[in-house]
Protein backbone atom coordinates (compact mmCIF):
# COMPACT_ATOMS: atom_id res chain seq x y z
CA UNK A 1 0.00 0.00 0.00
CA UNK A 2 2.74 2.44 1.14
CA UNK A 3 4.27 1.90 -2.44
CA UNK A 4 1.10 2.35 -3.97
CA UNK A 5 1.05 6.23 -2.24
CA UNK A 6 4.17 6.60 -2.88
CA UNK A 7 4.13 6.18 -6.73
CA UNK A 8 1.18 8.32 -6.44
CA UNK A 9 2.82 10.45 -5.08
CA UNK A 10 6.03 11.12 -7.07
CA UNK A 11 3.46 10.75 -10.32
CA UNK A 12 1.57 13.97 -8.46
CA UNK A 13 4.48 15.60 -7.52
CA UNK A 14 5.87 15.27 -11.37
CA UNK A 15 2.55 16.96 -13.28
CA UNK A 16 2.24 19.62 -10.39
CA UNK A 17 6.44 20.59 -11.68
CA UNK A 18 5.39 20.29 -15.07
CA UNK A 19 2.17 22.59 -14.66
CA UNK A 20 4.10 25.02 -12.88
CA UNK A 21 7.11 25.41 -14.91
CA UNK A 22 4.37 26.11 -17.72
CA UNK A 23 2.55 28.69 -16.31
CA UNK A 24 6.11 30.37 -14.85
CA UNK A 25 6.88 30.46 -18.35
CA UNK A 26 3.59 31.45 -19.64
CA UNK A 27 4.18 34.41 -16.90
CA UNK A 28 7.14 35.47 -18.50
CA UNK A 29 5.86 35.05 -22.38
CA UNK A 30 2.85 37.33 -21.22
CA UNK A 31 6.06 39.94 -19.80
CA UNK A 32 8.04 39.86 -22.27
CA UNK A 33 5.12 40.57 -24.68
CA UNK A 34 4.10 43.59 -22.18
CA UNK A 35 7.98 44.94 -22.33
CA UNK A 36 7.65 44.91 -26.82
CA UNK A 37 4.63 46.92 -26.61
CA UNK A 38 5.77 49.57 -23.44
CA UNK A 39 8.61 49.67 -25.86
CA UNK A 40 6.74 50.35 -28.85
CA UNK A 41 4.86 53.13 -26.80
CA UNK A 42 7.67 54.89 -25.41
CA UNK A 43 9.34 54.95 -29.70
CA UNK A 44 6.12 56.50 -30.29
CA UNK A 45 6.21 59.01 -27.96
CA UNK A 46 9.95 60.35 -29.06
CA UNK A 47 8.41 60.13 -32.53
CA UNK A 48 5.17 62.39 -31.41
CA UNK A 49 8.28 64.53 -29.82
CA UNK A 50 10.19 64.68 -32.87
CA UNK A 51 7.20 65.46 -35.21
CA UNK A 52 6.42 68.66 -32.24
CA UNK A 53 9.72 70.16 -32.93
CA UNK A 54 9.03 69.66 -36.65
CA UNK A 55 5.74 71.61 -35.90
CA UNK A 56 7.34 74.33 -33.70
CA UNK A 57 9.93 74.91 -36.88
CA UNK A 58 7.67 75.67 -38.98
CA UNK A 59 5.69 77.94 -36.47
CA UNK A 60 8.81 79.67 -35.62
CA UNK A 61 10.38 80.33 -39.34
CA UNK A 62 6.63 81.34 -40.10
CA UNK A 63 6.73 83.69 -37.54
CA UNK A 64 10.45 85.20 -38.47
CA UNK A 65 9.06 85.14 -42.19
CA UNK A 66 6.50 87.29 -41.05
CA UNK A 67 8.41 90.22 -39.00
CA UNK A 68 10.44 90.05 -41.07
CA UNK A 69 8.07 91.04 -44.20
CA UNK A 70 6.24 93.00 -41.85
CA UNK A 71 9.70 95.26 -41.23
CA UNK A 72 10.02 95.41 -44.77
CA UNK A 73 12.42 92.48 -45.07
CA UNK A 74 12.22 89.99 -47.33
CA UNK A 75 11.40 86.79 -45.74
CA UNK A 76 14.08 84.47 -46.95
CA UNK A 77 16.69 86.75 -47.08
CA UNK A 78 19.31 88.69 -44.41
CA UNK A 79 19.17 88.70 -40.58
CA UNK A 80 15.15 86.84 -41.32
CA UNK A 81 17.17 83.56 -43.10
CA UNK A 82 19.49 83.88 -40.70
CA UNK A 83 16.86 83.23 -38.01
CA UNK A 84 15.64 80.73 -40.17
CA UNK A 85 18.39 78.68 -40.79
CA UNK A 86 19.70 78.69 -36.96
CA UNK A 87 16.06 77.54 -35.91
CA UNK A 88 15.69 74.42 -38.65
CA UNK A 89 19.53 73.33 -37.35
CA UNK A 90 18.64 73.55 -33.72
CA UNK A 91 15.04 71.38 -34.96
CA UNK A 92 17.08 69.27 -36.49
CA UNK A 93 20.11 68.18 -33.59
CA UNK A 94 15.97 68.00 -31.33
CA UNK A 95 14.62 66.11 -34.59
CA UNK A 96 17.15 62.93 -34.73
CA UNK A 97 17.70 63.13 -30.91
CA UNK A 98 14.08 62.09 -30.59
CA UNK A 99 14.34 59.88 -33.47
CA UNK A 100 17.43 58.18 -31.71
CA UNK A 101 15.29 57.77 -28.62
CA UNK A 102 12.87 56.12 -30.46
CA UNK A 103 15.02 53.57 -31.90
CA UNK A 104 17.02 52.73 -28.79
CA UNK A 105 13.64 52.56 -26.84
CA UNK A 106 12.54 49.71 -29.27
CA UNK A 107 15.48 48.32 -29.06
CA UNK A 108 15.75 48.13 -25.25
CA UNK A 109 12.37 46.71 -25.76
CA UNK A 110 13.17 43.86 -28.09
CA UNK A 111 16.13 42.95 -26.01
CA UNK A 112 14.06 42.61 -22.56
CA UNK A 113 11.53 40.94 -24.62
CA UNK A 114 14.26 37.93 -25.72
CA UNK A 115 15.09 37.93 -21.75
CA UNK A 116 11.98 37.08 -20.83
CA UNK A 117 11.58 34.80 -23.43
CA UNK A 118 15.00 33.10 -22.28
CA UNK A 119 13.77 33.13 -18.63
CA UNK A 120 10.49 32.00 -19.95
CA UNK A 121 12.03 28.67 -21.72
CA UNK A 122 13.92 28.03 -18.94
CA UNK A 123 11.53 28.08 -16.88
CA UNK A 124 9.86 25.21 -18.48
CA UNK A 125 12.57 23.54 -19.10
CA UNK A 126 12.98 23.66 -14.86
CA UNK A 127 9.59 22.18 -14.24
CA UNK A 128 10.46 19.09 -16.42
CA UNK A 129 13.40 18.71 -14.79
CA UNK A 130 12.22 18.59 -11.54
CA UNK A 131 9.42 16.16 -12.81
CA UNK A 132 12.12 14.01 -13.82
CA UNK A 133 13.70 14.22 -10.53
CA UNK A 134 10.64 14.05 -8.83
CA UNK A 135 9.91 10.58 -10.33
CA UNK A 136 13.68 9.35 -10.69
CA UNK A 137 14.06 10.26 -6.23
CA UNK A 138 10.72 7.80 -6.18
CA UNK A 139 11.80 5.21 -8.09
CA UNK A 140 15.33 5.04 -6.18
CA UNK A 141 12.77 5.00 -2.88
CA UNK A 142 10.54 2.20 -4.43
CA UNK A 143 14.11 0.15 -5.00
CA UNK A 144 14.37 0.29 -1.66
CA UNK A 145 11.57 -0.85 -0.13
CA UNK A 146 12.03 -4.41 -1.09
CA UNK A 147 9.40 -7.09 -1.70
CA UNK A 148 6.40 -8.16 0.36
CA UNK A 149 7.61 -11.00 2.70
CA UNK A 150 6.51 -14.51 0.94
CA UNK A 151 3.17 -15.58 2.16
CA UNK A 152 2.87 -17.61 5.59
CA UNK A 153 6.46 -16.55 6.73
CA UNK A 154 8.37 -14.07 8.59
CA UNK A 155 11.41 -11.75 7.74
CA UNK A 156 12.76 -11.47 11.43
CA UNK A 157 14.47 -15.01 12.22
CA UNK A 158 12.93 -17.20 15.00
CA UNK A 159 15.30 -18.10 17.73
CA UNK A 160 14.70 -21.36 20.27
CA UNK A 161 15.65 -20.72 23.97
CA UNK A 162 18.71 -21.38 24.21
CA UNK A 163 20.37 -20.81 20.86
CA UNK A 164 22.98 -19.45 19.47
CA UNK A 165 22.02 -16.54 16.55
CA UNK A 166 24.69 -16.28 14.13
CA UNK A 167 22.76 -12.82 13.12
CA UNK A 168 22.70 -11.54 16.34
CA UNK A 169 26.22 -12.62 16.91
CA UNK A 170 25.43 -13.59 20.88
CA UNK A 171 23.80 -16.46 22.94
CA UNK A 172 20.52 -16.13 23.35
CA UNK A 173 18.90 -15.78 27.05
CA UNK A 174 17.30 -18.79 28.08
CA UNK A 175 13.82 -18.54 29.96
Amino acid sequence: MAQVALIAFAALSAVNSIQAGQARGRQLHLQAEQASLESKQRALQYEQQANMTLQKLNETNAAARARGSAGGVQSFQGSAALIQDVNTRRAGKEFEISLSGAAGAERMGEAQKAMYASAANQAEKQGYFQAAMSLASAGFQYSQLGSAPAAGGSTVPVVEAGSYSPRLMQKTATM
